[in-house]
């Protein structure tokens, strides 16, 4: 049985998404970070909302849907046991 791919391949910086919406992107080789196409400029979320990415060309791959769900989940967890953590 074949393993279906969660992810399209790296695209470059010069390359934009067709669709809005979430991506991955390379902060720097072996960093990634989750950032929004709007169609025009990336966006990233912070604790005030969505901002303008400094870098406007990232690298960039496409998650399918449950890669995405399975990438919140995790950060989910990752945040709640910093949260955790942090309140002993």
């Amino acid at each position: 049985m074949k393993k279906r791919k969660s992810t399209t391949p790296w695209f470059s910086s010069g390359t934009r998404p067709t669709r809005i919406g979430w991506y991955q992107t390379k902060v720097i080789p072996a960093l990634t970070r989750m950032k929004y196409w709007d169609g025009r400029i990336w966006l990233y979320l912070s604790g005030s909302g969505l901002v303008r990415s400094r870098t406007q060309d990232p690298a960039w791959r496409g998650l399918t849907e449950s890669a995405y769900k399975r990438l919140l989940r995790l950060k989910v967890r990752f945040l709640s046991s910093l949260h955790a953590a942090r309140s002993e």
